[in-house]
């Protein structure tokens, strides 16, 4: 996953090195360098090609075993898709990811919630391994295809949780289905784009795929220590991370990338207004893409009740730096903010038992009517049939029965 300031950080100075610099000299180091890139990125390419089979290697055996195809408004989606055994008496719960991530970046929160949710997560067109195509990248396409998809997987209690971009497309999605949305979690998003950030964003837009393909690569240098990395995450993040991170970096296309990018319609101050359901909002201290001051923007558009959550020595995917935290945060505001009690592991046991405290007490009562002790002996022996103790019985407990039978031993 990258953002506009990861290619600008190389190109916003190209033009000015052109016209600055003797053509004579440009042209040659352009060349070489543009030569050396070709050949590496073509052998780096191929590579990628041929160990493409076992990416599925680096994925989590529940997302393994629960991803699915489908096609969704003619585009061939990869989904995870988890029906809790409870089904639709507990929520549905749909991860949203952003700009060039994927579904592979949610595998804790899948893992997490998958116990006591319905789970749906999709890898948005282009992106993980869904179908890449030429066209349907804008803001209002996806949210048609997140549309659709939850038509086809309807729930009452659904709840969103989005990350960066995907906090976009989960506000517009939520106008469309607000009925069936009981809450809202935002991870790491920013409040707006500014002025001098749409500028940026098209000036990088229009530079070829090559040219951009070319710094990017540049940019990964240092692998799992370099910018492409640390920009996204936080100074120590753990090396396994760091490795998702910089999977996940190469894995986003570029010419996908430039059509989202370019499709753009970010959410304003009017839409946030218009959420009526509880939002929970998640951002790391130390995000350098959406800054934590942005959460207190959104906050402060939000009519509905919201919560903000700064997680510590976390960038911008706080859900893979720090997993546990999120997750018991989120867990923690759908349970006691929402009240979502179908959510919650004591409620789900204690409906899951309730048909057997029926027969429990059932059997309780033939229990009680049942003698202490048969009136006949067993074939003709001085041995008596006796009912199970119960220890807590005030009746037919082991200190209740000493007392009244001396005669007989224990």
């Amino acid at each position: 996953m990258y953002t506009v300031t990861n290619v600008n950080h190389w190109l916003v100075s190209l033009p000015s090195l052109f016209t600055t610099q003797p053509l004579a000299i440009i042209i040659p180091a352009v060349v070489t360098v543009f030569c050396i890139f070709l050949t590496s990125f073509f052998l780096r390419n191929s590579r990628y090609h041929n160990s493409s089979t076992t990416n599925r290697e680096f994925e989590s055996l529940i997302i393994q075993k629960d991803t699915q195809y489908i096609v969704v408004r003619n585009k061939r989606l990869r989904i995870v898709h988890i029906i809790h055994e409870l089904g639709s008496k507990v929520p549905l719960v749909v991860f949203i990811h952003g700009l060039g991530g994927q579904v592979t970046q949610w595998e804790n929160q899948i893992e997490y919630f998958s116990s006591t949710a319905n789970i749906l997560a999709v890898d948005l067109l282009g992106c993980g391994k869904s179908e890449v195509s030429n066209r349907d990248y804008t803001t209002e396409s996806l949210i048609d295809d997140l549309e659709e998809l939850l038509k086809r997987y309807p729930s009452e209690n659904t709840v969103l949780i989005c990350h960066s971009y995907g906090c976009c497309l989960g506000t517009k999605l939520y106008q469309r289905i607000k009925h069936a949305i009981k809450a809202l979690t935002f991870i790491s998003v920013k409040a707006s784009i500014s002025e001098s950030e749409k500028k940026k964003q098209q000036k990088v837009l229009s530079y070829p795929n090559f040219l951009i393909d070319m710094f990017r690569y540049l940019d990964r240098i240092g692998g799992i220590h370099s910018e492409s990395v640390n920009r996204i995450l936080y100074k120590n993040a753990n090396e396994e991370v760091r490795t998702k991170q910089l999977r996940w970096n190469k894995q986003s296309k570029t010419i996908v990338w430039k059509q989202m990018l370019a499709g753009i319609n970010w959410f304003t101050q009017a839409d946030i207004s218009l959420i009526e359901c509880p939002m929970l909002l998640i951002t790391g201290i130390e995000d350098k893409i959406s800054l934590p001051g942005d959460m207190n923007i959104i906050q402060g558009w939000c009519k509905s009740s919201s919560e903000i959550f700064y997680i510590p020595e976390s960038g911008h995917n706080a859900m893979v730096e720090k997993p546990g935290m999120v997750n018991l945060i989120i867990y923690d505001f759908l349970i006691k903010t929402y009240g979502l009690e179908t959510l919650d592991p004591a409620w789900q046991i204690l409906f899951k038992t309730k048909g057997e405290n029926k027969w429990s007490m059932k059997n309780f009562q033939k229990w009680k009517r049942t003698p202490i002790i048969s009136e006949r002996t067993v074939n003709n022996t001085r041995f008596r049939a006796m009912k199970v103790m119960r220890q807590n019985d005030e009746e037919h407990c082991p200190k209740s029965f000493i007392a009244r039978h001396p005669e007989i031993g224990l």
